[in-house]
């Protein structure tokens, strides 16, 4: 990925690197890279949790078809919270790359050589700094604002799915001691 990309800045037209609109597609391909080659473990932690998900149930229809419902009911609520945060966070990572693009620069000029004379000699360290903390905490409070009402979702349906189990658990344990269900069976 990371050579298709070089190659791919190789050949742009120099005007493209005067273009925002450019600029941001070019850092969100760049950005990317590691969530692209991560795809593919994504994928088989999807495809590991489906069987997982459907097996338990399908065992659990065996005994009881109601139990079964009462499974599924308790743990696709947290399934599609957890995946609409990771869709909003993905598409704040996407629309925030501009301002980390400026942070970056901010942290370029107090950090690169070139720039190490000018911001000595004209005393410029703390308005950059400051320039590049406020540039910070503004991706920062967003991100913490997503997270935070993501988060609350994703607790009740996260309460919901442990209380599904432990209700199937106790029942279960209650059904072996009373001599419904074998051993084996609970196992």
């Amino acid at each position: 990925l990371n050579q298709l990309i070089l190659d791919k800045f190789s050949k742009l037209k120099l005007h493209y690197y005067e273009d925002r609109q450019y600029l941001t597609k070019m850092d969100v391909a760049m950005y990317s890279q590691f969530a692209v080659s991560r795809s593919f473990v994504v994928w088989v932690d999807i495809v590991k949790g489906l069987v997982h998900f459907t097996s338990l149930a399908c065992v659990i229809a065996l005994y009881s078809p109601l139990w079964s419902l009462f499974y599924i009911l308790t743990t696709v609520p947290g399934v599609i919270v957890s995946a609409a945060q990771s869709k909003k966070m993905d598409k704040f990572s996407i629309n925030s790359v501009p301002e980390s693009r400026k942070k970056d620069y901010y942290y370029s000029i107090l950090t690169g050589k070139p720039y190490a004379k000018e911001v000595r000699i004209y005393n410029l360290f703390d308005l950059f700094q400051q320039k590049y903390n406020d540039t910070w905490k503004q991706i920062l409070s967003t991100r913490a604002s997503i997270f935070k009402r993501g988060f609350r979702f994703e607790l009740i349906a996260v309460i919901g799915s442990i209380v599904g189990y432990v209700v199937f658990y106790m029942v279960l344990l209650f059904k072996t001691v009373t001599g419904e269900l074998s051993v084996g069976e609970l196992t």
